[in-house]
């Protein structure tokens, strides 16, 4: 399930602050938060906050979002 999850998290930039939390810890909150169907505020303490979780999916997605629009062929 995790490689399926994987293209949805953000990669760590290579410059710039380290990475808090580790990219696994994030895809285990992804999984954890679509298996339980709870609300993002709901993860438990011993995952990463939601609003880091939340903010690697969004990034991870516009930045696909965007990658895809110079395929589209009109």
């Amino acid at each position: 399930m995790r490689e399926n999850l994987r293209p949805l998290v953000s990669a760590v930039k290579p410059s710039g602050r380290p990475a808090k939390h580790a990219r696994r810890e994030i895809l285990n909150a992804l999984a954890y938060g679509l298996r339980a169907g709870c609300a993002w505020r709901l993860l438990p303490l011993d995952l990463p906050p939601w609003q880091t979780v939340v903010a690697c999916t969004v990034t991870a997605a516009a930045r696909r979002s965007v990658a895809l629009r110079g395929r589209l062929i009109w």
